[in-house]
């Protein structure tokens, strides 16, 4: 059932998934910023998964470039430690969306 395939996964309703998206004008921008939010959750919180950050599916969208990345919780962990993250960097001119347990992913 789609219950097991999800508990299987680590996916919602059995842990918390957060997807941050970064936009910007300039790809090379997008990717670095991404990749160093994601290093710096992966060290501010190592209770949790953190998949990527790789290219959205739609990878540009209205002359933005987009990508992401997901981080799976526990259920019982504080998300503190992402918005911390993002209080302490500087993201210059890349956009950052943080969703907690997004309804889609596109």
């Amino acid at each position: 059932s789609l219950l097991v395939e999800r508990e299987a996964v680590g996916y919602p309703p059995f842990n918390r998934l957060v997807n941050v998206l970064f936009t910007g004008p300039n790809r090379t921008e997008v990717i670095r910023f991404s990749a160093e939010f994601g290093k710096a959750i992966s060290a501010a919180f190592p209770l949790a998964d953190v998949l990527g950050p790789v290219d959205c599916n739609i990878e540009r969208l209205n002359n933005l470039w987009r990508r992401h990345l997901l981080v799976k919780a526990p259920l019982d962990a504080s998300l503190e430690p992402i918005t911390e993250v993002e209080k302490t960097m500087d993201p210059g001119k890349v956009s950052v969306t943080i969703d907690v347990d997004p309804y889609t992913m596109l």
